[in-house]
């Protein structure tokens, strides 16, 4: 399943605009960085040519416009950094609706529709902009140390290259050791921070309506949920800062111990002394940019914890599947036809509701015996042949985003456009009302139900009553 998930990844991240984006963005990191170290190389010719005499004028003009041009490739980069990471966070909605399209059986869970919002609102947008951010500074420092280390190299010579590349070789072995206990933090952490948004996610009606009890209740989880979220923090950010300036050490250990040797081996000429005296603020700034760079390969291991974590989350739609079937209590429901005499058992209706044509039937049994539910499974069979209307009328209709109206005139006016727009000719020619009656007054109720019968003339209407007639 973690192949399934990483592959969804991959597309998010490398699909269609994103990927011609992210070849652009991968372009002008390499000039911008490729034009920056020939700084190098200038300073040195400028300062040799200032202690032998020569003409070092074209080398000052050079030096200065490598110092001045790499602003450009990098104002783009940062400029098509941002679209990049715009178009991957959509391409990642867009997957995640895809994941959760028709899968009805989980409409009624609000634990994991908490869960599925959060992630598809905010979780799955941030850890994909972060991630996009995240890459592009890890290209550019390491494009930045890759040019630098051969500038460096070729006018200091090889050995250096070698210390240099000990140094990561350490660095890197060190980050192999801890990187499991990095990915667990991270995954703590990021638990922990989703504990407290669920906790605020569903705190509206307890803050409004203000009963103590209720109140106390919640109040009591958020602090622990924030006590908690800070310990795993300080955790996090202790792991992270020493963890860095001990990478660095480790990283620059090879190159000062062979510098030392170098010096108290061989005392240098007075040329060589000041290129090495040109080259050492460039050295040290090696050091900083492998520092970041390992600081950096450092959050791999939290960005792997952190799409773990995603994916499980993902992987609860799949756990979810026979859940809905778990809920129908066959042998307490029948569906009866109204007008008339016909009453079926729930597994006969649901193998002859395509064949029939017209007429309005309810779904009917006790309370939890799964009359919602089994609507819900004649959605999941009809797909696209049937609307279902939902007892809460959470749907998109023309009037949701503009009128301010009560939640029974919300749904008249739901069960309205749905009866004039679905129905006959059309291609949802089932109607599937869930409770469709909650919420609405005596009159209302009865001048809509007489519509609903008059459309079962010519369509076919099944409906589950909060109050039966």
């Amino acid at each position: 399943m973690n192949v399934q998930f990483n592959k969804i990844k991959l597309s998010i991240l490398w699909n269609g605009k994103a990927k011609s984006l992210a070849l652009i963005v991968v372009g002008l990191l390499v000039l911008q960085q490729f034009i920056a170290a020939s700084s190098a190389f200038w300073i040195t010719c400028f300062a040799s040519a200032i202690q032998t005499g020569k003409e070092w004028h074209t080398p000052l003009g050079l030096f200065l416009l490598s110092m001045i041009l790499p602003y450009v490739p990098g104002a783009l980069a940062l400029h098509l950094t941002n679209l990049w990471s715009f178009k991957v966070q959509k391409n990642g909605v867009q997957q995640y609706i895809k994941m959760l399209f028709g899968r009805v059986e989980i409409l009624n869970n609000n634990n994991l529709k908490n869960i599925h919002i959060m992630q598809m609102s905010k979780e799955l947008p941030q850890y994909l902009s972060e991630l996009i951010l995240f890459i592009s500074q890890y290209l550019a420092q390491s494009l930045n140390l890759l040019f630098q280390l051969i500038a460096v190299s070729l006018i200091l010579g090889s050995a250096y290259l070698l210390c240099l590349g000990l140094g990561v070789l350490l660095v890197f072995l060190y980050l192999r050791k801890t990187r499991f206990k990095n990915e667990k933090r991270a995954k703590i952490k990021q638990d922990s921070q989703v504990l407290i948004s669920a906790l605020l996610n569903n705190s509206w009606g307890t803050i409004i309506v203000a009963n103590d009890y209720n109140f106390n209740l919640w109040k009591k989880s958020l602090i622990e949920a924030y006590e908690e979220g800070e310990l795993r923090n300080k955790e996090f950010s202790r792991d992270k800062e020493f963890g860095g300036a001990l990478i660095s050490m480790i990283g620059a250990l090879p190159f000062l111990i062979y510098v030392l040797f170098q010096f108290y081996m061989n005392m240098p000429s007075q040329t060589e002394l000041i290129t090495f005296a040109v080259l050492l603020p460039r050295i040290f700034q090696l050091f900083n940019v492998g520092t970041s760079i390992c600081l950096l390969t450092k959050n791999i291991s939290s960005f792997k914890g952190r799409w773990t974590d995603l994916s499980d989350k993902m992987q609860t739609l799949n756990n979810s599947a026979s859940s809905l079937e778990n809920r129908i209590s066959y042998h307490d429901l029948s569906i009866k036809e109204h007008g008339g005499d016909n009453i079926l058992t729930p597994q006969t209706f649901f193998n002859q509701v395509k064949s029939i044509s017209k007429g309005l039937y309810s779904i009917t049994g006790c309370n939890g015996a799964g009359k919602s539910s089994f609507l819900l499974k004649l959605k999941d069979q009809l797909k696209q042949q049937a609307f279902y209307l939902p007892a809460n009328g959470d749907l998109n209709f023309s009037f949701t985003t503009h009128d301010n109206i009560s939640t029974g005139q919300k749904i008249k006016r739901s069960v309205e456009e749905v009866l004039r727009l679905y129905g006959e000719n059309n291609s949802s020619p089932i109607i599937l009302l869930d409770e469709w009656d909650a919420n609405l007054d005596m009159k209302t109720r009865n001048e809509l139900f007489e519509r609903i019968r008059e459309k079962s003339s010519n369509s076919l209407i099944i409906e589950v009553r909060h109050s039966m007639y």
